[in-house]
């Protein structure tokens, strides 16, 4: 059904809807499943951006600044090794929460 490469584009995850044929034989349904992602691909670095400005936008707003600081901390987690630029603007988010 979903492999490593399936999570290129959402690396958090996200939500699936599965297909199953529910009139075939059980080893059939999953042989035959499919997948349909009802998440859009997204971006841990725009994720970031919403964090580092999370007081100004109302889905955060029962958040406290520890909350988010810690959200920071583990969303940055996922950003490739390779990616020196946002992994430096973390370190300085992380400071500022």
């Amino acid at each position: 059904m979903l492999a490593t490469d399936d999570f290129r584009e959402r690396p958090l995850g996200g939500v699936i809807e599965a297909k199953i044929n529910l009139q075939a034989g059980w080893i059939e349904r999953l042989y035959r499943a499919g997948v349909d992602w009802q998440t859009e691909p997204y971006d841990i670095r725009v994720i970031l951006a919403n964090l580092a400005n999370a007081s100004n936008l109302p889905v955060f707003e029962k958040y406290t600044p520890e909350a988010i600081g810690n959200l920071k901390r583990f969303v940055g987690r996922f950003l490739p090794a390779d990616d020196v630029h946002s992994r430096a603007e973390l370190t300085h988010l992380s400071v500022a929460s």
